[in-house]
């Protein structure tokens, strides 16, 4: 299987970010309508949404390098359902990880935890899909480049 190039992987990083991001936002919406309809709130929801999209952009992007030594450990592998399933868990895993570093020593460490609990499945799910359209995406990308008769790996840089 080809590595990923850095096109690749940058499209898949924001992929999960992206991905994790519009999930929360619908899970706010759902969860807690009225603050969506409350037009004296919405600075500071303006203001939480993009604290949030900040923060979990940057922990996607300290991810980033696992995901990058987990794609070159998986090189060999020719099943992508394998890649699929592995990213999922690194996603479930981190998440987990992250969740308790947050919850040690907080006061409100129960609450993180119970956080964890619901978090860490969303977020392997969110990885495990921004991989899968990275595969889909490099193929669409690929074929409309046999189809015009360039390279992809060199136009990509690799």
């Amino acid at each position: 299987m080809t590595p990923f190039t850095f096109r690749d992987v940058t499209f898949y990083t924001l992929t999960v970010w992206a991905t994790f991001l519009v999930l929360s936002l619908a899970y706010g919406a759902i969860r807690y309508p009225d603050t969506f309809r409350d037009t004296g709130a919405l600075p500071l929801l303006g203001a939480t949404v993009v604290a949030y999209a900040v923060i979990a952009l940057a922990l996607t992007w300290l991810g980033a390098p696992f995901a990058w030594l987990l794609g070159w450990a998986l090189r060999g592998v020719h099943r992508r359902w394998v890649h699929v399933v592995a990213f999922g868990l690194l996603g479930f895993v981190a998440a987990a990880v992250i969740a308790l570093v947050a919850a040690a020593g907080a006061p409100i460490s129960g609450s993180i935890l119970l956080l964890s609990v619901i978090v860490a499945p969303v977020c392997g799910g969110c990885t495990a899909f921004a991989r899968w359209v990275a595969f889909r995406l490099r193929d669409r990308r690929r074929a409309m480049s046999e189809r015009a008769g360039v390279s992809v790996d060199r136009v990509a840089g690799s």
